[in-house]
């Protein structure tokens, strides 16, 4: 799969990625087809842009296309929806706008960057994007910062993300200072050392530091697990090798707040911009009364009295996502997500079952067919013998005789026929004769070749699992009365069953 994805165009590249299993979502492929890796790409190696390798050139990076593709594929991203999205070493901004190109017009993007140049680079490329795009586009911010050093309790990073994405290795004891950013149910993905990893915020405990007391330990291929908090799950996606995340030069890096204003109303979710359509419908509306009450009373709609400017103003201290409907419980998306690991791991468990179902059988065939060959060979043995053949005679072993041991071979064991054809066992039998020109063995030869026919089949006897077995018989094997020894060989008839 790796490596194995490259084209020589943007098209061809993505239809690599899904033949070798790499993404197989109908938005991902949909997405790598509408983002062409070319305008990303250094400016020098555009000639490389659609090989399944990673560029660099000075501080301008960009991974290989099938690691996109796992990563996209493991973020579980919902098709035009409002989700938001941190991308933490954004480099040239290719994943940033797939990401962007499924999530739709409403989503929200943040990318941070260490590097001033790539800073414009990531912009000047999603800008060119942007005006190749054949539909509309999400508002995209990159910050020139370092990820190491974001205040989590200012600005949007309090608010949190739905999708977060590292692009460089994070050390374990890292791990938890960037995961605290993710809203109720986001998920996270990135490398840890050597592993690419998803971890899902499952609950959003009172005490969300990196010291919670509340600490599970996790398996992790051999090294320290990162000290994650009962708020999370992970697992891991697969091997990786990234570059580590730079610690300097140090900086205050602030996600700032999204302030809302009419100019990027589009670019809001669909229940922010409704509640808003509702809010100024309402301002500065006739106030319709109910019919009097028996008794004198006053009532007055007062949110109809606000002025328009005095509702923009508070809206403009609302969080995107403030008219949005609350979480699902703790319980219910503990469930939820409990039930999608109990389902991957059954399918797990069948594919397993599946694999060893066929290694099986491959394994069975093969030793079948390692006991028809020495079967045949010695009862080839025996015709040369039959006919008084010796070494001075340089005898070959033509055709018809091989048919007639064949076919002497099918009909005394009927079971053979289960197997289908071997004419390929034959014809290359009949070549390596014709190619070496070999003569019959003499009789110490022929002793020899016995005993190392003994001792292969002994090793294979402690290899495999099924009821073979090879003896020595002081009868001969084709025809009774003569004294030299042959082979005789049992096939239990369990070998050929399944």
């Amino acid at each position: 799969m790796a490596w194995r994805s490259s084209g020589s165009n943007n098209d061809e590249m993505v239809d690599n990625l899904k033949r070798f299993g790499v993404i197989h979502t109908d938005a991902v492929e949909e997405a790598f087809r509408g983002v062409d890796r070319r305008l990303f790409v250094p400016k020098n190696m555009q000639y490389m842009a659609h090989t399944d390798q990673p560029l660099k050139e000075g501080h301008i990076h960009i991974s290989a296309p099938h690691i996109y593709g796992a990563i996209v594929e493991s973020m579980e991203l919902t098709p035009n929806s409002s989700l938001s999205f941190l991308n933490l070493g954004c480099g040239t901004g290719y994943l940033s706008s797939i990401v962007a190109h499924i999530l739709g017009p409403t989503s929200r993007h943040v990318g941070i960057e260490i590097n001033r140049d790539a800073v414009e680079h990531c912009k000047k490329s999603i800008d060119v994007w942007k005006k190749s795009c054949d539909r509309k586009t999400p508002m995209m911010d990159v910050i020139h910062g370092n990820v190491l050093s974001i205040e989590t309790d200012q600005g949007e990073a309090q608010t949190g993300f739905d999708r977060m994405y590292v692009g460089a290795s994070v050390e374990n004891e890292k791990l938890p200072g960037l995961v605290k950013m993710l809203r109720l149910g986001g998920i996270f993905v990135g490398p840890v050392d050597d592993e690419l990893v998803k971890v899902v915020r499952i609950s959003k405990s009172s005490e969300d530091t990196e010291e919670s007391p509340n600490r599970i330990p996790r398996s992790f291929r051999g090294h320290r697990p990162p000290t994650l908090s009962t708020d999370f799950s992970m697992q891991v996606v697969s091997s990786v090798r990234f570059t580590p995340l730079l610690r300097g030069p140090t900086m205050r890096t602030i996600i700032s707040s999204q302030v809302w204003d009419p100019s990027i109303h589009q670019s809001y979710p669909d229940s922010f911009r409704r509640s808003c359509k509702e809010i100024m419908l309402c301002a500065r509306s006739s106030t319709i009364q109910a019919p009097p009450p028996p008794t004198p009373a006053v009532s007055t709609n007062v949110a109809a009295k606000l002025p328009r400017a005095v509702w923009m103003e508070v809206l403009s201290y609302t969080d995107r996502t403030w008219f949005e409907k609350p979480p699902a419980a703790d319980e219910k998306l503990l469930r939820q997500r409990l039930l999608e690991e109990q389902s991957a791991a059954q399918q797990a468990q069948e594919a397993r079952l599946q694999a060893e179902s066929r290694l099986h059988s491959v394994e069975r065939e093969r030793d079948v067919y390692r006991l028809l060959a020495l079967r045949w060979q010695s009862r080839l043995q025996a015709v040369l013998r039959e006919r008084g053949a010796t070494a001075d005679d340089e005898a070959m072993v033509g055709m018809d005789d091989f048919a007639e041991v064949a076919s002497n071979a099918f009909a005394n064991e009927p079971l053979l026929l289960r197997l289908g054809s071997l004419s390929a066992l034959m014809r290359q039998f009949q070549q390596d004769q014709e190619n070496e020109d070999e003569s019959v063995p003499d009789a110490d030869d022929e002793s020899d070749n016995m005993d190392e026919e003994e001792e292969f089949e002994d090793d294979d006897d402690e290899d495999s699992d099924e009821a073979m077995s090879v003896t020595r018989s002081e009868s001969p094997l084709v025809h009774p009365g003569r004294g030299s020894q042959a082979r005789t060989v049992s096939l239990a008839e369990e070998d050929f069953s399944a």
